[in-house]
């Protein structure tokens, strides 16, 4: 009921053909925030426009999940283990010895340094926790208000980091010999397949592929349905290059929301490897049921301790007063959340790490020294860095070719079927996740598939593969020459994939058609939008070679700098792109087209393949939206290349003759009035477009109602388009 009323309140009714909407004020007003901080000549469009757009949306979709299913007993419990910590005064409780934890100091580890007797130790208190009903009482505090209260903003690191104290002295309570461990998960950003990481074996946190039926929480009850996963699924993992640039800034504001770009919002990042999980780690309400959701929040809690150290040591900051500015939710004195006696600058205190925890330093090697000091961890002595090993290294399958499709298939169907409620904002995919391979890593050769404590011998140097070899598979996406996989170092090596893969066009998106929680193609509806797209500068394609091989843009046939009239009219500009983002040597470039509900939870995903040899090309893509059968429909739409660089929507002006399209929002309105411009079917949205005239169909592009329109301007695409809708 609210969504709709807060929709109204920026809409003007009309039940007439699509209706262009002004961008909701609170996505634009973010993205305007990040146009007086920088500019689209230096900063990935995509990144801005899907930072921004799932912070809206978490806002719009939390109105409907505010049901804060803390029972009183649940409170007792967690009171009564506040109250045997806490001193009354709240000066002794923050400077005196006595607020040490009842268990000790502990000291946490990287999940894979645990001997396999303490990782067991850990597993069964955690299902002892489960058990007694503790764990879901803690699982359930991490919801309702606190998706407001301890996210969005500068308490996300403090009331976290009460939140771990708690649960890990819950356990102790069971078992004092044990600790909370933390999850490194860039030595899995640094393989070649994350999703091959022994950590989803049954010797630590159980499959990753659907319903966890292995492994020690094995048919575990996560909040009314079964714990699920779909790991690799979308978005990616903490990198070295994101805790390097955290640790580049000096204030907390710099590095907290909403105040931080997004390379440095720990927050944002941190929302990466929860999407990544999938299931129910990836919703707000949900996450705390999965187990691996306190090892992430661990490692959270670990960079931003080493964030603190560098405050006191190298900049000079007081890290327990550096709390950000903020108001209402996020205010310093406002008590904390479901966490009685605590304040929300109380999670900043220096006290934590000095009577509570500290942290052991993540594993490191070295060509001179290359052991991580596991057994299921290896050096990749090429880079100095340690990387998991994969789950063949204890003998456990790992799918590939059709397998890892049918894994991965099964993975979706899975989380379709759980309601986890608003999703975390994250950053996009590096390329290697299901939603932008679409599979196709599922026959790629992880090279560290040796068994655990193999001796791998140099090896034979040998022509390259004829293309039909796994590691060709893998070489074609990734831009490795697949004759480096020779010699002793074979062992060691792990090519790293680029951001975005370039030489190849990727498989189909495959959607989940989830609307509203519930997976149901019959419920949706599609769009007929047309993409144009203006060749970026400095681009060469040639239909054949010139002087020997070297092409020039002054020798490139398709180049306007050969045409000076067509290039008065086509003039991209240079706006930033993913750093190792590269074109398709075949010309054709894709270009990847999304709809979100406005007024309903649901994402719809596809793409159009255009010529990008030549100066101006198109294609059509048709995409879905909630059926306006009963209700409209509001939607928003967006665009951007494979290198995330954005386009800008064009809406078609009604009763124009020929049609003619001016910039827009991206946000639009469908209802079952008719003139319809949608499709009630796919076919139908075809039918649209095409006049079916015997065998010689016919194109009517004029009756799409919206373009994208790819030009590669030095401006923001959606800047221009919310003056008013007479612009």
């Amino acid at each position: 009921m609210f969504l709709l009323v807060a929709t109204a309140a920026f809409v003007s009714v009309a039940y007439t053909l699509m209706e262009e909407m002004p961008m909701p004020p609170e996505l634009l007003s973010c993205l305007q925030s990040f146009q007086a901080k920088t500019n689209i000549t230096s900063t990935v469009g995509e990144d801005v426009f899907t930072f921004c757009l799932n912070k809206f949306l978490w806002k719009a979709d939390s109105i409907r999940w505010i049901g804060y299913n803390v029972t009183e007993a649940d409170l007792r419990f967690i009171s009564s283990i506040t109250t045997s910590l806490l001193h009354r005064g709240r000066t002794k409780r923050q400077t005196g010895p006595g607020n040490a934890p009842g268990t000790g100091f502990r000291v946490r580890r990287e999940y894979r340094m645990l001997s396999d007797a303490e990782r067991n130790a850990f597993h069964t208190a955690l299902n002892e926790m489960k058990r007694s009903g503790q764990y879901d009482t803690f699982a359930r505090l991490h919801s309702g208000i606190v998706v407001n209260s301890a996210h969005g903003g500068p308490n996300f690191f403090g009331w976290h980091r009460v939140y771990l104290s708690l649960f890990e002295e819950a356990l102790r309570r069971i078992n004092r010999n044990i600790t909370l461990p933390y999850w490194d998960s860039t030595m899995d950003f640094d393989m070649t397949n994350p999703s091959e990481s022994i950590l989803w074996s049954s010797r630590f946190l159980g499959n990753g592929d659907g319903v966890v039926t292995s492994g020690p929480f094995a048919n575990w009850n996560a909040g009314g349905a079964p714990l699920t996963r779909n790991i690799g699924g979308t978005s990616r993992l903490f990198s070295k290059q994101d805790i390097s640039n955290i640790l580049s800034r000096c204030r907390t504001r710099e590095i907290s929301e909403r105040t931080a770009l997004p390379q440095y919002s720990m927050e944002f990042i941190h929302g990466g490897p929860h999407n990544w999980v999938g299931g129910q780690m990836s919703g707000l309400n949900t996450a705390a049921f999965e187990p691996t959701f306190f090892l992430l929040h661990a490692f959270v809690d670990y960079i931003w301790e080493l964030f603190r150290i560098r405050q006191r040591q190298v900049c000079n900051v007081n890290p327990s007063a550096d709390y950000p500015t903020a108001t209402n939710l996020h205010a310093s004195n406002r008590a904390m959340d479901g966490l009685p006696g605590y304040r929300n600058i109380d999670g900043y205190a220096n006290y934590w790490t000095q009577l509570w925890y500290n942290y052991e330093s993540a594993p490191t090697c070295s060509r001179s020294n290359p052991s991580c000091g596991s057994p299921y961890l290896l050096c990749d002595q090429a880079r100095e860095v340690c990387v998991s090993r994969t789950r063949e290294a204890i003998g456990e399958d790992v799918p590939r070719g059709f397998a890892a499709a049918e894994s991965s298939s099964r993975s979706r169907m899975h989380e379709a079927m759980i309601d986890v409620g608003p999703r975390f904002s994250a950053p996009p995919s590096d390329g290697r996740s299901a939603d932008v391979q679409g599979g196709i890593l599922g026959g790629a050769s992880n090279v560290q598939a040796e068994p655990l404590g193999a001796s791998i011998e140099p090896r034979f140097n040998a022509p390259p593969s004829d293309r039909r070899t796994e590691d060709a598979g893998f070489a074609a996406l990734s831009g490795i020459n697949s004759n480096s996989f020779h010699e002793s170092t074979a062992a060691t090596i792990v090519p790293r994939l680029s951001i975005l893969p370039g030489g190849n066009l990727i498989r189909p998106i495959q959607n989940t058609f989830l609307l509203n929680g519930v997976a149901d193609t019959s419920k949706w509806s599609y769009v007929p939008i047309q993409v144009i797209h203006s060749r970026p500068n400095g681009e060469v394609y040639s239909s054949f070679p010139i002087n020997g091989g070297m092409v020039s843009l002054q020798q490139d046939v398709f180049s306007t700098e050969q045409y000076p009239q067509l290039k008065a009219f086509i003039n991209p500009g240079h706006p930033s792109g993913y750093e190792h983002c590269k074109s398709d040597p075949s010309g054709a470039a894709q270009i990847y087209v999304q709809s979100d509900g406005i007024n309903y939870n649901g994402r719809y995903a596809d793409y159009a393949v255009v010529d990008a040899r030549l100066p101006v090309g198109s294609g059509i893509v048709y995409m879905g939206i909630k059926q306006p059968s009963s209700a409209m429909s509001d939607a928003i739409f967006s665009a951007h290349d494979r290198c995330g660089r954005m386009c800008q929507p064009q809406c078609l002006v009604k009763g124009s003759r020929p049609p003619i399209y001016k910039p827009c929002s991206g946000a639009v309105r469908f209802t079952s009035s008719t003139p319809k411009m949608y499709g009630n079917t796919f076919g139908d949205a075809i039918m649209s477009v095409w006049n079916m005239i015997n065998d010689n169909p016919q194109n009517s592009v004029g009756s799409v109602p919206l373009v994208m329109v790819c030009n590669y301007k030095d401006i923001w695409p959606w800047d221009h388009c919310n003056q008013g809708s007479g612009k």
